[in-house]
């Protein structure tokens, strides 16, 4: 008897805590990086909703179905479980992450163009370049100083301007942007992804882009794309 009321009192918690949960992380896209760094992937995200399911459907079988507190769980995840499943239509992250951002975005796009930057990452992660040139190792390199002891003498020699590619490396950080990439009338911002998946922001100059697009930088296709303003979307690609 005193094991099951334990039992119970478990239930109890753990059930709104995950419930709670899984709407923040499909609502804010978590699993996708887009606001507070990598969190729940995928499929951790589908295991933990039928996690969720199991444990708030035990929770409500425990209080004989009387009581209607243990049923509020189960709506948030099966609300959850449809706006996972209708990602077109809700974008709540996606949004204000490109609302907080919008203006970090507009300074890398006009600016990079000015400072001749086609091709950049935010020199923090292995692999780093500055449009031809590129090393790896897992340094980090911030600020002029460093930048100028390893780029400088590729920076002197094009007749580049440090000062623009460190403001351009601030927004970078700022936005969580890894790298840039510009290919004809495309410009992309990777956010995060692996070997043959990313996503991140690109802005298209001349054509509305759609879902099915290959991108030239990386032979990539979208699919999955959100739409901003003035040519600016938020893409999926695999």
């Amino acid at each position: 008897m005193i094991r099951k009321e334990r039992r119970s009192k478990v239930f109890k918690v753990i059930s709104p805590a995950i419930s709670v949960l899984l709407l923040l992380a499909v609502t804010f896209d978590l699993h996708y990086s887009i606001l507070v760094g990598p969190f729940l992937d995928l499929m951790l995200l589908l295991w933990l909703m039928v996690a969720g399911l199991v444990i708030t459907i035990a929770n409500i079988a425990f209080c004989r179905f009387r009581k209607i507190g243990p049923y509020v769980p189960l709506i948030i995840i099966v609300s959850s479980g449809w706006i996972l499943f209708n990602k077109s239509k809700v974008n709540f992250g996606h949004n204000i992450h490109f609302f907080l951002n919008k203006e970090n975005l507009d300074y890398i796009e006009k600016e990079s163009k000015i400072a001749r930057i086609y091709e950049m990452t935010n020199l923090l992660r292995h692999y780093k370049r500055i449009n031809a040139k590129d090393i790896s190792n897992s340094s980090e390199y911030f600020g002029r100083e460093e930048i100028e002891e390893v780029f400088g003498e590729y920076i002197q020699d094009n007749k580049l301007e440090i000062e623009k590619i460190v403001e351009i490396q601030e927004k970078l950080i700022d936005c969580g942007i890894i790298s840039i990439q510009r290919t004809g009338d495309l410009l992309l911002l990777k956010v995060d992804g692996f070997v043959d998946n990313e996503y991140g922001y690109v802005k298209s100059f001349s054509k509305e882009l759609k879902v099915g697009d290959i991108l030239p930088s990386n032979g990539l296709t979208i699919v999955r794309l959100i739409k901003f303003e003035n040519g600016w979307y938020f893409y999926y690609s695999t």
